[in-house]
């Protein structure tokens, strides 16, 4: 009986050193990888062509963009989503009360950026320009 209770207390030991020396500068799996997005921050910019306005986003330290843009047709603002690469494409939609416009474009610098957005059901097309904040 006393060898199984130093035994345990020796496991016990050991577990427990294990632990305590684990390295936390290891990223944990369900942790994001923060990185520095060279896009990310608030961007604002026009657009012309078949329809035109005014858009805002944000995008992430991931390249996720999220804003609205003002249609001067439909007199109304409109949610975009969509990401950024680390090279600077942007690749955006915009849902129009079930007409989605897709807007698409390149990026400079993390500065500036500028595109063609395009709506295929209603055959309207047009270029966007835009910069960082």
């Amino acid at each position: 009986m006393e060898k199984k209770l130093r035994l345990f207390s020796l496991l016990l030991l050991f577990s427990v050193s294990f632990v305590a020396c684990k390295d936390d500068s290891e990223p944990v799996d369900n942790e994001p990888v923060v990185t520095n997005h060279a896009y990310m921050g608030d961007w604002e910019g026009t657009f012309t062509g078949g329809d035109s306005g005014t858009w805002t986003c944000t995008i992430d330290k991931d390249g996720k963009l999220e804003g609205q843009m003002f249609s001067n047709n439909g007199q109304a603002y409109y949610g975009v989503t969509g990401s950024v690469d680390d090279n600077g494409k942007f690749d955006a939609t915009i849902d129009v009360n079930g007409v989605i416009i897709d807007f698409d474009g390149q990026g400079v610098d993390g500065k500036t950026a500028s595109g063609t957005w395009s709506n295929a059901q209603v055959m309207i097309s047009g270029t966007w320009t835009g910069a960082k904040k």
